[in-house]
C-alpha cells in the first residue's frame, strides 16, 4: 500500500477549507473512502475501541499555505543580545514581547520559543504568518517593537553600573526601528510537506523543519471558531509559542453551580509508533477550571490564566505583583482588548470587555492547576463532530487497532478480591492479610504519626482509622511537631523516633502538615515545598526510616473526611508496600503462556530526568528487579564516584526503602551531568549492560522492560526511527550486536513508553460510563473511586513491523499520584488531576505503549504483551494512577521522593528524542 503522505496521486481540482485567516491547507487528492470515513463509525455508543486519532486518507496529500517568516536583521539581533547580557538574569521582558506579537502581527501562525534571540539561532526567526502583504506584516512587527520599547523595556532591571549600556542598547533598537531596519521577511511558498519512512518503516517528516507543525496547524485552523461539543462554545486557537508538532484550542468558559467555571481544551499532537508508516494526529481532550470572580491566594506562586479574545492568549504574572511588572503579558493584552490594565491581581478574574474576558487557573491546595478528564460520552461526541469538520481535509479517524481478548484479567488473587469492592476501606485487607509474598511483618511494627500543631484533629482521625482497621497488628504513636522549625531543630523528634525503632521497630513515619505557606504562619511568599522537604529530609536521612507526607483536611472539598480517608489509604499503602518493595501475590505470573524457560526475574530500567537548569540535563539511572519466585522487588541506581571522576558506580540490589535512605544521604544524585552527552550515554548504557549481564550469569532468563520515556536520551537506539530488532546495540560502547547473546541466554526485551499514545475511547460493555468523581448523564450510574483498578485492555496496532500494543486502563483512578508526589484531590465533585507543567497537562489516562523487541523461539508476541498487561493489572499497584508494569511501577516511589527535595522540576511525559 502506498504511503498516504507521499502519494503522488492528485485530483483534477483542489478545494480549500475556508477559515477566518485563510490559512487552512489546500487538499489535493481523492476523497476519503466511504467505507472507512467517520460517517460509518458509531461514535455515540462505539462497539469497537476508538483511538482519538486521525490519519490522512489514502491518496490524499496536504498542501500547506504560503507563509512569511519575520526575522531580526543582524544589527537588531546584536542589540537584543547585548540587552540579554546586560540585564539581570530573567529580566529581559520576553513574555511581554510575545503578547505584543500576538496582538500586532497580522495572520500570526507561530512564534519561535525564544523569539529569534537564542545565541544558537542563526536564522533569527521570530514569527510565521499567513499575511500576504509584506508591508502590512512589517508594519505589525514595527508596531510590536515600538510598544515594547516604550513599555516593558522602559522599566528593565539592570545593575547600576550597566544602566548606561542598557539605555544605549535600547536606543540602538529605537534607531533601527526609525530606519525601518529591524526585520527581514522571507517567503515560504505553499508546498506539500511530504512524509516518507525511515529504514525500519517508521514515518519520517519531510526535510523542511515545518513538516511537523503543518499538520496540527491545519487542524487548529479548521477547528478555530467551531463548537465541537454542544454547550462549550466556539474553540479559540492558542498561538503556539514553539516549533513543536502540537497546537491547542480552548472553548468558552462554561458556568456551573456555585460560581464554578471551566473550558474544554483540545490539544493536537503529532505522534509516531515504531515501524508504523503514518504520522498519527492525536487529540487530547480535558477541561481547565477557572477561578471566578477572585484570584487564588497570591502566596501560592505565579498567577496563570488566559485572555479569551479572538484567540486565547496565555499570560503569567508573578505572585503579588502589579499587572505592570516587567515580564508580564497582561498589561499588553489589556490595552489591546480594552481591559482594565490597572486592576489589582485579586480582581483580574472579574475583567471583561466587549471583545474579551479574563480567566485564571483554579489551583489545588498544593498550587497545582486544576484539570479534569472528559467523560467518554462527551469525548465520543466531540470526536464525531471533529471528524465531520476534518473530512474536507481528507483526514479520517484512525481505527488500526484490534483488542487482544485474553490479556486483561488480573491474575493476583489478592488483587482480584480487592478489585471487587474498589473504593471501600482497604486498610483491613492490606494490613491483616497474612502470608503475602514480600509483606513486611506488621505484628511488631509501630507507625509514627508526626503532626503539625494545627493538625491534631487529623492526627487523631488517622490514628483511629488505622487502629480500627488493623486491630492489634499495628501500634500507632503520635508525636507533635514544633511549629516553625526545620533542620537541626528536628533532632529531638528524630531521637524519639529512633528510640521507638530500637525498642519495637518502626514501620514508617506519616507526616501530617500543611504546605509551607500555611505551616509558616501565613508568611507571604513562603515556599510550599520548603516545610515538606525539610520534614522528609529529617525523617528519611536522620531517622533512616521511610516517610510519607499527608495534607490535612481540605475544607473546600465536597466530602472532606472521605477525601482525607482516600489520601490516608494511599499514604498507608506506600509506607507498607511501596517503600518495602512488597507485592500482594504473583499467582499465575509469568504463567504457562510462554514456552521454554519462563523468566525467573523481571528487570525494569528507567531514567528519571531532573531539573534541566544552567548545568544541562540531569538523569538518575534506575533499575528494578522482581523475583517471580518470592514476589520481592529490589532496586539499584548508578551514581558518580566523587573520588574517581566520571567513574560510575552501581549500588547493590536493595529494597526501595534502602534506596530512599541512600538517596537522602547522597542528594543531589546525578548521572554525571557535567560531562558531554556522549559520555552520559556511555555511562547509562554500561549500567544497563552490566545489570543484564549479572542476571544472565545467574541463569535467570530475565524479562527486560525498559521505559524509554527519558532513557531514549541516554540510549538513542530506543528511538522509534533507530530501533533495529536485528541489531540491538549500545552505540556509545562497542556497537556489538547483543541479539544473539541475549537470545541464547533466554532474555526477552520489551520497550514501554509513557505519554505518547493517543487516548482511546473504549468500546464494548461499559463504554460511556462516567469517570470516578465526575457528574453522570441521566440514567448512567456513577462509579466508585478506589485505589486499585481493573486489568488494562490490550490493543494491538495493525500495520507495525515491530509488534506494538496499547495497554489501556479500563478503570482509571482519580486519586492516583501525579508528578511531584502530589495526590489528586476531590474538588467540587470532580476528580482533580494536578499537572506538573502547562506543557504536559494531565489530559486523562493515556495508554501505555508496549513494543516487543526480542522474544524466544516459539513465543507469541501477543502472549508476551499480555504478560505485561497482567503485571500492570494490580501487581505493585500500591497507589493507583500508573500503568507501568511491575517492577517499574515502583519508579514513582523514587520519583516522589526526589520531587520532595527538588520541587516539581522532575521531567515527565514525552521523551523529546523519540
Amino acid at each position: 500500500m502506498a504511503n498516504p503522505l507521499t502519494s503522488t496521486t492528485t485530483a483534477q481540482s483542489c478545494s480549500q477549507a475556508a477559515t477566518e485567516t485563510g490559512a487552512a491547507p489546500d487538499v489535493c487528492g481523492a476523497p476519503p473512502a466511504p467505507t472507512s470515513g467517520p460517517s460509518t463509525l458509531t461514535w455515540e455508543k462505539p462497539q469497537q475501541n476508538m483511538p482519538q486519532c486521525f490519519v490522512p486518507s489514502v491518496g490524499v496529500t496536504l498542501r500547506a499555505p504560503s507563509l512569511h517568516v519575520l526575522s531580526w536583521q543582524s544589527d537588531a539581533a546584536e542589540a537584543l543580545g547585548r540587552l540579554k547580557v546586560l540585564s539581570r538574569p530573567g529580566a529581559l521582558p520576553m513574555r511581554s514581547l510575545r503578547a505584543l506579537a500576538e496582538c500586532h502581527i497580522p495572520g500570526l501562525q507561530r512564534l519561535s520559543d525564544q523569539l529569534g534571540t537564542a545565541n544558537s539561532d542563526q536564522r533569527r526567526e521570530l514569527a510565521w504568518s499567513t499575511e500576504p502583504d509584506r508591508d502590512h506584516l512589517l508594519a505589525g512587527g514595527m508596531a510590536m517593537t515600538q510598544a515594547w520599547i516604550t513599555g516593558a523595556l522602559a522599566g528593565i532591571d539592570s545593575q547600576k553600573a550597566k544602566r548606561a549600556a542598557v539605555r544605549e542598547a535600547v536606543q540602538d533598537l529605537q534607531d533601527l526601528l526609525d530606519r525601518k531596519a529591524l526585520f527581514d521577511v522571507q517567503t515560504l511558498p505553499g508546498k506539500v510537506y511530504a512524509w516518507s519512512q525511515h529504514p525500519n518503516g517508521t514515518t519520517q517528516p519531510g526535510h523542511h523543519f515545518l513538516s511537523y507543525q503543518a499538520l496540527p496547524d491545519a487542524l487548529a485552523q479548521v477547528l478555530h471558531g467551531q463548537e465541537i461539543l454542544p454547550g462549550n462554545g466556539a474553540m479559540r486557537r492558542v498561538i503556539p509559542r514553539h516549533t513543536q508538532g502540537q497546537a491547542e484550542l480552548i472553548g468558552a468558559p462554561v458556568r456551573e453551580g456555585e460560581g464554578q467555571a471551566s473550558s474544554l481544551v483540545v490539544c493536537i499532537r503529532i505522534r509516531s509508533l515504531p515501524s508504523y508508516p503514518q504520522p498519527l494526529i492525536a487529540l487530547d481532550l480535558y477541561r481547565k477550571h477557572w477561578v471566578t470572580p477572585r484570584a487564588p491566594d497570591q502566596r501560592r506562586g505565579n498567577l496563570t490564566g488566559y485572555v479569551l479574545g479572538q484567540s486565547a492568549h496565555p499570560w503569567t504574572i508573578s505572585a503579588g505583583a502589579s499587572p505592570q511588572r516587567v515580564d508580564s503579558e497582561y498589561g499588553e493584552l489589556a490595552r489591546a482588548y480594552g481591559l482594565d490594565e490597572t486592576v489589582s491581581a485579586a480582581d483580574l478574574a472579574a475583567q471583561r470587555s466587549g471583545r474579551a474576558e479574563v480567566v485564571l487557573h483554579r489551583h489545588t491546595r498544593g498550587g497545582q492547576r486544576v484539570l479534569t478528564r472528559v467523560s467518554e460520552r462527551d469525548r465520543a461526541e466531540a470526536m464525531r463532530n471533529v471528524a465531520r469538520l476534518l473530512a474536507p481535509l481528507g483526514l479520517e479517524a484512525w481505527t488500526g487497532v484490534s483488542e487482544i481478548k485474553a490479556c486483561g484479567a488480573p491474575t493476583g488473587t489478592a488483587f482480584t478480591a480487592l478489585d471487587q469492592d474498589a473504593g471501600q476501606d482497604i486498610l483491613p485487607r492490606r494490613a491483616r492479610t497474612p502470608g503475602m509474598a514480600g509483606q513486611p511483618d506488621l505484628a511488631s511494627d509501630v507507625l509514627i504519626i508526626v503532626h503539625h500543631p494545627s493538625c491534631g484533629a487529623e492526627a487523631a482521625l488517622a490514628r483511629a482509622t488505622i487502629e480500627g482497621s488493623t486491630g492489634d497488628r499495628v501500634t500507632v504513636a503520635t508525636l507533635p511537631l514544633l511549629a516553625g522549625v526545620h533542620g537541626v531543630a528536628w533532632q529531638d523528634t528524630v531521637q524519639a523516633i529512633r528510640e521507638i525503632d530500637i525498642e519495637q521497630g518502626v514501620l514508617g513515619v506519616l507526616l501530617i502538615a500543611p504546605h509551607g505557606d500555611q505551616a509558616s504562619g501565613g508568611r507571604t511568599g513562603a515556599d510550599p515545598q520548603a516545610h515538606r522537604s525539610a520534614a522528609l529530609q529529617a525523617l528519611i536521612r536522620q531517622a533512616q526510616l521511610p516517610g510519607e507526607h499527608l495534607l490535612p483536611l481540605d475544607t473546600g472539598a465536597v466530602d472532606p473526611a472521605g477525601e482525607f480517608h482516600r489520601r490516608l489509604c494511599h499514604a498507608w499503602t506506600h509506607l507498607t508496600r511501596g517503600q518495602h518493595g512488597a507485592l500482594d501475590s504473583l499467582d499465575g505470573v509469568p504463567g504457562p503462556s510462554l514456552p521454554g524457560d519462563a523468566p525467573r526475574v523481571v528487570l525494569g530500567f528507567t531514567a528519571i530526568q531532573r531539573d534541566s537548569g544552567q548545568f544541562g540535563r540531569h538523569f538518575v539511572a534506575l533499575a528494578f528487579r522482581l523475583c517471580t519466585r518470592t514476589a520481592r522487588t529490589e532496586a539499584r541506581l548508578a551514581y558518580e564516584d566523587r573520588t574517581a571522576p566520571h567513574n560510575l558506580q552501581l549500588t547493590p540490589w536493595e529494597s526501595p526503602r534502602q534506596i530512599l535512605t541512600r538517596l537522602a544521604g547522597a542528594s543531589p544524585v546525578t548521572l554525571n551531568s557535567d560531562v558531554h552527552p556522549r559520555q552520559r550515554q556511555a555511562q547509562y548504557q554500561r549500567f544497563v549492560d552490566q545489570t543484564i549481564e549479572g542476571e544472565i550469569a545467574g541463569g535467570e532468563s530475565p524479562l527486560v522492560i525498559i521505559d524509554s520515556t527519558h532513557a531514549v536520551n541516554l540510549w538513542p537506539w530506543l528511538a522509534d526511527k533507530r530501533i533495529d530488532v536485528e541489531n540491538i546495540t549500545f552505540g556509545a560502547l562497542d556497537h556489538r550486536n547483543m541479539k544473539v547473546l541475549w537470545q541464547r541466554a533466554g532474555l526477552r526485551l520489551v520497550r514501554v513508553r509513557q505519554d505518547n499514545a493517543p487516548q482511546v475511547i473504549l468500546g464494548g460493555p461499559g463504554c460511556g460510563a462516567a469517570l470516578p468523581g465526575q457528574a453522570t448523564h441521566a440514567g448512567e450510574p456513577a462509579q466508585t473511586c478506589g485505589p486499585t483498578r481493573a486489568g488494562p485492555r490490550l490493543l494491538r496496532v495493525q500495520g507495525c513491523r515491530i509488534p506494538t500494543y496499547l495497554s489501556v486502563d479500563s478503570g482509571p483512578s482519580c486519586t492516583g499520584r501525579r508528578e511531584g508526589g502530589q495526590h489528586g484531590e476531590a474538588n467540587a465533585g470532580r476528580g482533580v488531576l494536578p499537572a506538573s507543567s502547562p506543557a504536559r497537562p494531565a489530559a486523562g489516562p493515556r495508554p501505555l505503549e508496549l513494543s516487543v523487541l526480542l522474544t524466544q523461539p516459539g513465543d507469541d508476541p501477543d502472549q508476551l504483551a499480555g504478560l505485561l498487561g497482567r503485571l500492570s493489572s494490580g501487581h505493585g499497584g500500591h497507589g493507583g494512577g500508573t500503568t507501568l508494569p511491575t517492577p517499574l511501577s515502583f519508579e514513582r516511589v523514587i520519583r516522589g521522593h526526589l520531587a520532595a527535595f527538588e520541587g516539581s522540576n522532575l521531567g515527565g511525559g514525552r521523551g523529546g528524542a523519540h
